[in-house]
Order: structure tokens, then C-alpha cells, then sequence
């Protein structure tokens, strides 16, 4: 809606006072969109300890052929570990998450859901309360029948 306020007025040869009275910046007027997305492009490639460069492929085999052993129970973090100390990759733990994401290969996690209620604390609570200020009632009356008493003789 301003862009078009905008255009009418250039139209006319008033473009600086345009902007201005639109409330919108110069840098907005004129920004076109690349169409793509910001930042910089994930890499393809893994270098190892010896800077020989290797495809992801060839790293989603080794993850592969690691989770593919009897009794292995390995999460993200673990893989990462292996890949490192083992086969000698340079790959970060989130880059090796994000890959075993990609290709369905993470562990199974049970999801954090509150499994029971706990409101009868809650009413517990407020019925130790109501039996307290009630005793606290019962008791300084009793006290002031002694008081009473005590001031008569």
C-alpha cells in the first residue's frame, strides 16, 4: 500500500518528500529479493586428518556400516565420537545429527510428557490450612476462657 503512495508521488517528481511522509526508509523503497535462500550453502564434503576430501556419502556409509553391528546402540553424539576418533573425520556433532536426521537414523526417544497430575497436593494444602487457622481459632479462645478466669480471683 505505501509502495504504491510511493509511486504515485514519483510520479509526480516528488520523491524525497514521498518516503518521508509514508514513513517508509529508502532502503525498503528499493529492495528486491533474490528469490533465494540467506546464508551460505552446506557443504558436500568431509575433510579427514590427512585433508583428503570426502563426500557425505562415503560418511553416511561409515554411519551406516557403524549402526549396522550387532548390540550398537549409538545416538548422534556417539557416531560423532567414532567418526572423529576412529575413521579420523573432521565432521561436527551437529552436522553428523543433522545428517542421521535426514536419513532416519537417530535413536528412538520417548517423548517428555507429564505422565500423572499431582492437584491433590494442592488440596491437601489448602485443607491443612483451613484446619490450622480453625485450631488456631479453637485454641485462643480456649485461652481467653483461662484469661477470664485467671482475672477473677
Amino acid at each position: 500500500m505505501k509502495i504504491m503512495v510511493v509511486d504515485e508521488f514519483l510520479e509526480q517528481g516528488k520523491p524525497k518528500t514521498s518516503l518521508k511522509h509514508v514513513g517508509l526508509s529508502r532502503s525498503s523503497y528499493y529492495y528486491t529479493s533474490t528469490g533465494t535462500k540467506a546464508g551460505k550453502k552446506a557443504s558436500r564434503v568431509v575433510y579427514d586428518i590427512d585433508d583428503n576430501r570426502h563426500d557425505l556419502d562415503y560418511v553416511l556409509k561409515e554411519v551406516k556400516t557403524l549402526l549396522e553391528g550387532e548390540f550398537v546402540d549409538y545416538g548422534y553424539y556417539k557416531t560423532y565420537r567414532y567418526l572423529n576418533q576412529e575413521k579420523g573425520l573432521k565432521i561436527g556433532a551437529y552436522r553428523t545429527y543433522n545428517l542421521m536426521k535426514e536419513h532416519n537414523l537417530l535413536k528412538f526417544q520417548r517423548n517428555k510428557t507429564k505422565r500423572t497430575s499431582r492437584n491433590w497436593e494442592k488440596n491437601s494444602c489448602q485443607m491443612y490450612k483451613v484446619n490450622l487457622v480453625s485450631w488456631n481459632l479453637i485454641l485462643s479462645m480456649f485461652m481467653y476462657k483461662e484469661l477470664i478466669q485467671m482475672h477473677k480471683y
